[in-house]
């Protein structure tokens, strides 16, 4: 009881000052005013502070923080690449509490369900911990829940959802409506990877899906030891994935690694429709016998058909420098409201054609790419749906490690091959006969020609209306607030300059009248010199 009321003011007096602070760079009396511009050394040290303190506020907020990390189209890059830093450092719970849990979940105490099991955990996250143990004898891996941390999430996910109600209501704000679909999503997601039930069956599905390569490993996982808070897999030594020094000691080739990772993760998106969805490099593991092992399945993304149909077209428009058909692509990929400023899109598409290696980028492509998507997608009112920033980051990993292997590292020209194999067989469309194409074109056009008598009609009834994007609105918002300032500063002004002179005819003082005509003359010259700002798309 004393949690719930003692936890929404440590939560809040802890966010506040940097909320306080948010505002204050969209509006500079934070109701108010012109947005502030602060120096990049400001930003970094703000993002560090917040980043130390979002760690001390516990297992909801480091995992949401790690997620904002990966958007970088939502939160600008100096936060996000701060936010990255953050790691699950928590200390491990301990031994009696390990024990308490595994004696409620299977009603056995730790000896009896495991020949032995290792008191110190080899690793400690903000939702669990993991043992070492020997069950019939094979060695196993032990991941147990932390205590009462449903409790804490719960209790942590109301609070944020009142902030942002709060927030919502008093400042109308694309990024704000967007964060709380956003932690919407996030609470879904968390939910999911408390529950370590739904680890054993994404785990079945990725041994399925990957059986092709006979490379890969998915531990096997122990059922009969599995409940929503223990989950018990087989023990695989190995080395990381982005241990370049550990894989040359055991002679592993980057041209197989990448290869086999490229195909690997293109086979889960494009084939699969289902991604891994913490590509983290703790989670690929090498062995000496040259195998790939996946491990953590607590975060999966999925990928409909329509969706990686339209990601195939989005490929082929940006390759053929389509705008028209890029345009078209992120509508519907819904990347965009169906009201969207149509020349805001051009742009974000023109962005995407002209992307070229740059110094220092000679070879490192996918990952310009991505921070110039990332970039168009931060500096325009469009949102990037966050099964796609998974994907991104998939890809950027793959060609970190084959850069880390070899500068000149081309992850594009090896996913090419690969990419394509897969879309020959996946994506290609039947052959129509010419009777259904006749068919699909008179649909088309008479598909066309209602809409078009629908606006005719329209336009006769004067129903037409002009919708103007929200990037405008705020400009002419902001453009008649500074022009109402302007204009009440200048009346102010003649009232000065009227009351000095009733004071002068009252007193005869004239340094009344010099001081209140001085004032006056000067705010009139400040108002003359000082342009109208106007915020620039």
């Amino acid at each position: 009881m004393l949690f719930l009321i003692f936890r929404p003011i440590i939560v809040i007096t802890t966010l506040l000052p940097y909320i306080i602070s948010f505002l204050r760079d969209w509006h500079r009396w934070i109701l108010w005013g012109p947005a502030r511009q602060l120096p990049e050394q400001v930003l970094q040290v703000r993002a560090r502070r917040l980043t130390t303190s979002i760690s001390a506020l516990g297992p909801t907020f480091i995992k949401l923080v790690q997620l904002l990390g990966m958007r970088e189209d939502f939160v600008p890059k100096v936060y996000a690449d701060e936010f990255k830093k953050l790691q699950d450092q928590v200390p491990p719970f301990s031994l009696k509490k390990v024990r308490q849990i595994i004696r409620q979940e299977s009603g056995r105490t730790i000896e009896e369900v495991f020949e032995q099991f290792d008191p110190e955990p080899i690793a400690a996250a903000s939702l669990g911990q993991v043992h070492c143990a020997q069950y019939k004898g094979v060695k196993v891996a032990v991941k147990i829940r932390r205590p009462n941390v449903e409790k804490i999430v719960a209790a942590d996910l109301r609070i944020l959802f009142f902030l942002l109600y709060v927030l919502n209501y008093f400042f109308e704000s694309h990024f704000l409506r967007n964060l709380q679909v956003m932690v919407s999503e996030f609470a879904k997601m968390i939910k999911e990877e408390m529950d370590f039930r739904n680890e054993i069956k994404n785990s079945k599905r990725f041994r399925e899906n990957l059986s092709f390569n006979p490379v890969i490993i998915i531990p096997e996982v122990f059922e009969e030891l599995c409940s929503e808070r223990v989950f018990v897999l087989k023990y695989y030594e190995g080395v990381r994935v982005d241990d370049i020094a550990g894989l040359r000691r055991l002679n592993i080739s980057p041209k197989w690694l990448i290869k086999n990772l490229i195909e690997i993760y293109t086979h889960q998106v494009v084939v699969e429709g289902f991604l891994h969805a913490d590509p983290h490099p703790g989670n690929i593991l090498i062995n000496t016998q040259h195998k790939i092992i996946i491990i953590d399945y607590g975060m999966t993304v999925s990928f409909d058909k329509r969706l990686r149909q339209d990601l195939l077209e989005l490929a082929i428009a940006v390759v053929r420098e389509d705008v028209h058909q890029i345009v078209a692509c992120l509508f519907k990929l819904q990347m965009v409201e169906p009201d969207a400023n149509m020349a805001l899109l051009r742009d974000a598409a023109d962005v995407l054609i002209r992307l070229k290696p740059s110094a220092g980028y000679e070879y490192r492509r996918i990952q310009q790419i991505v921070d110039e998507v990332l970039k168009t997608f931060y500096k325009f009112p469009l949102r990037l749906p966050h099964n796609l920033v998974f994907l991104f980051r998939a890809a950027a990993l793959v060609e970190g490690i084959g850069i880390s292997f070899d500068p000149q590292f081309d992850a594009i020209e090896e996913a090419k091959p690969i990419v394509l194999k897969m879309v020959k067989q996946i994506y290609l469309p039947p052959k129509k006969s010419l009777k259904d194409k006749i068919v699909d074109q008179l649909l088309d056009i008479w598909s066309n020609w209602q809409s078009i008598k629908r606006i005719i009609y329209r336009m006769e009834r004067e129903e037409m209306k002009v919708r103007a994007h929200e990037s405008d609105i705020m400009e002419m918002r902001a453009f008649l607030s500074t022009l109402m300032r302007r204009s009440l500063l200048g009346l102010a002004s003649i009232g000065l300059a009227f009351i000095s002179t009733l004071l002068y005819l009252k007193n005869n003082n004239l340094t009344v009248l010099f001081v209140g005509y001085f004032l006056a003359l000067f705010i009139i010259l400040l108002l003359i010199t000082l342009p109208i700002k106007r915020r620039r798309k």
